[in-house]
């Protein structure tokens, strides 16, 4: 969007991944360039890559490059938020997209992202595995 002229600047990035499987976080955290691979423990199976490869590496780029967070929500942080979109803002999350949002409330928080600040939340995915799961 920016090489065609629709942004003035690449916009911040944030990276949430969950505790259970974070080795983007790891790494960046001890300012690695290439990942450390990780043996995954969450239950949000479909986040459980341990191994992400060159993302990270593209990612880590990006974020050095135009600012950003990697942070990482637990399991039940992300569980917590499934009920709270849907009884708040109607939105049907299903686990992996609702790690995205505990994260932003975790950066919002932390005052990582400031009230003038607009974000873009990637919410993909449907809840019908789980739907019954939701309360």
């Amino acid at each position: 969007m920016h090489a065609m002229g629709l942004i003035d600047r690449i916009p911040k990035i944030g990276i949430i991944q969950v505790e259970g499987c974070a080795p983007m976080v790891k790494s960046m955290a001890n300012n690695q360039e290439k990942v450390t691979p990780v043996i995954p423990t969450s239950r949000i199976v479909i986040l459980s890559t341990g191994k992400p490869g060159l993302a990270y590496q593209i990612l880590r780029n990006a974020q050095l490059k135009n600012g950003g967070a990697m942070i990482s929500v637990s399991d039940e942080e992300a569980f917590a938020m499934i009920p709270r979109l849907a009884q708040v803002q109607g939105i049907s999350a299903e686990p992996a997209a609702a790690v995205a949002f505990a994260g932003l409330e975790k950066l919002i928080h932390a005052k990582t992202i400031l009230p003038n600040e607009t974000v873009i939340v990637n919410c993909s995915g449907h809840t019908l595995p789980i739907e019954k799961y939701i309360t």
